[in-house]
């Protein structure tokens, strides 16, 4: 049976040496047997091994316990794994020798390997997974110094839905594989780098002593992923926000990722490209979590208000208002949509909140327009707004219900919500056009455009950033920059309307460069709509 047996098997004498070896383990370490023969089983194992057999022989002649354990050969110039059971051959009543089996586990080993390579591995792009991220993260806290520190840097591509929109899925991939491969090309030797979901990544920092070094490496990998990409033969752009956090001492890793995660939204939020946490982003995320619970009960309980903010063309006569959405809040009294506009966008609120915005304004302009028939009303929408189909329609029976024509309304748009809409908005966008609604760009000067997105659809207005408006006169660039817009519209035969114009000098300024329309405190704020009718039209309040 010894001699036999489809296993290996082994003899030793109390001495440790083989006394005897079967075929078997002959075949297994590719040696002859007579090879084997007075050699320790030492030396036929893998040299990293040898010192797990040495104790687990030792183990079983001191207590004749049997003990499993695994180790590796080297055969044929190829690694083999065995698992081999030690028990001991005993004479009067103690173990003085020793029995070895070994199996070959090669083909075990490898597939245990790959499994737990794919359980912790991004399939996509072979970086470790959020799990396996985390079990480093949480290992090198705990061996981290107190001048030696932990850093993580969480990372989030910037408009990535419009990739997979424009090019398709498998696209996306190879985009994400690009990126992969990018952020790995420019961090630290050492530095862990990991896809944590979908088009986020981030990267483990250890041995770190000043945040300089890492804030240095997450702009490092913003400049890496802005270079041209190539898909299905054209040109794409990424862009990418990156938040950073130096792990404090006694954090866990769940509370260092949450962190680097809110600098990285905050970076995306300010288009910073790089923020570091402060303490100060996580009580704003508190709030957001207060005004998330808020929003919804609030919306139904008639708490959202329209407010409008006229705008007037050089003779001083209003043109045109603007409806602002403003939010009544029990205890933090009115609040801007700079407050909660993010979250009813996250939420999917925003759909029911534009729908009930559009009707809510048409209604209160269509008395107006009556006395006024030049006047024009302009409202807002939204990309979430744009993404759900039906809005062409829904503004056809709103303007036909109120008695409005269409030629009085103008949706505007931001620049940045602009040049991220996905295909099927883009077309709802031109629908909307087709029924004789006018469009406006906002916050013109803002985003990341160029002059050719002005070409993809029939734009009626440019509203120039009050940022640039408001340093006219001591800003050379500013009053270059108006001006430029100025000439590019009048070209294209657009208005435009220059926003948040707060002082006289500045109203007469735009005027003067060309504007045709001036928005602003300096002239107005936003108004009730009771106000609008008494201050502008002399018309009856609604």
């Amino acid at each position: 049976m010894f001699e036999h047996a489809p296993i290996g098997m082994a003899l030793t004498d109390p001495g440790g040496s083989l006394v005897r070896v079967n075929r078997s383990l002959a075949r297994l370490t590719g040696r002859a047997p007579e090879d084997l023969i007075d050699q320790r089983y030492r030396s036929i194992v893998h040299p990293d091994d040898v010192a797990r057999i040495d104790r687990a022989l030792d183990e079983v002649r001191r207590t004749g316990r049997v003990v499993a354990t695994d180790h590796r050969v080297v055969r044929d110039e190829q690694v083999v794994w065995l698992s081999v059971h030690i028990s001991a051959v005993w004479n009067d009543g103690k173990p003085v020798s020793a029995v070895i089996q070994a199996e070959d586990v090669t083909a075990r080993i490898s597939a245990e390997r790959r499994l737990r390579h794919l359980v912790l591995h991004d399939p996509l792009t072979g970086l470790a997974n959020r799990t396996l991220f985390l079990d480093r993260l949480d290992q090198a806290l705990g061996r981290a110094a107190s001048n030696r520190r932990v850093a993580v840097l969480s990372l989030g591509l910037d408009r990535f839905t419009a990739v997979n929109d424009a090019f398709g899925r498998s696209a996306g991939d190879e985009a994400l594989a690009a990126v992969a491969r990018r952020l790995s090309g420019v961090v630290r030797p050492g530095d862990s780098v990991a896809r944590i979901a979908g088009d986020e990544f981030a990267v483990l920092c250890q041995d770190v002593g000043d945040v300089k070094v890492v804030v240095g490496v997450a702009e490092r990998a913003v400049g890496a992923i802005r270079e041209p990409l190539r898909l299905r033969g054209r040109r794409t752009d990424l862009a990418a926000s990156v938040g950073v956090v130096v792990a404090e001492a006694a954090a866990t890793a769940d509370d260092v990722v949450t962190h680097a995660e809110l600098a990285m939204r905050q970076a995306k939020h300010d288009r910073a490209g790089v923020v570091v946490f402060a303490p100060e982003l996580k009580a704003r995320a508190a709030r957001r979590a207060e005004v998330e619970r808020e929003l919804r009960p609030a919306f139904a309980d008639g708490d959202l208000e329209l407010w409008f903010q006229p705008f007037f063309d050089r003779e001083g006569s209003a043109r045109g208002v603007e409806s602002l959405l403003r939010w009544r809040h029990p205890h933090r009294g009115l609040l801007a949509p700079a407050d909660f506009l993010d979250v009813a966008e996250d939420t999917g609120l925003i759909v029911d909140i534009d729908d009930w915005f559009l009707d809510d304004a048409v209604h209160r302009f269509a008395p107006w327009h009556r006395v006024a028939p030049d006047l024009a009303l302009h409202v807002n929408v939204s990309v979430g707004r744009l993404s759900v189909p039906g809005l062409a329609d829904r503004v056809a029976r709103v303007l036909d219900a109120a008695e409005v024509p269409a030629g009085a309304l103008c949706l505007e748009l931001t620049e940045t919500d602009f040049l991220r809409l996905p295909g099927g908005a883009a077309h709802q966008f031109e629908e909307v056009r087709d029924l004789g609604v006018r469009t406006a760009l906002d916050d013109f000067g803002t985003g990341y455009s160029s002059l050719a997105h002005l070409t993809r659809f029939r734009i009626d207005a440019l509203k120039i950033d009050g940022s640039f408006v408001r340093a006219m006169g001591h800003q050379r660039e500013a009053d270059a920059i108006v001006r430029a817009v100025v000439g590019l519209a009048r070209d294209l035969g657009l208005t435009t309307v220059a926003e948040g114009a707060e002082s006289p000098e500045q109203v007469a300024r735009a005027f003067e460069i060309g504007v045709d329309r001036v928005q602003g405190f300096a002239l107005s704020g936003p108004l009730p709509a009771g106000e609008v009718a008494r201050q502008l039209l002399a018309a009856p309040a609604t």
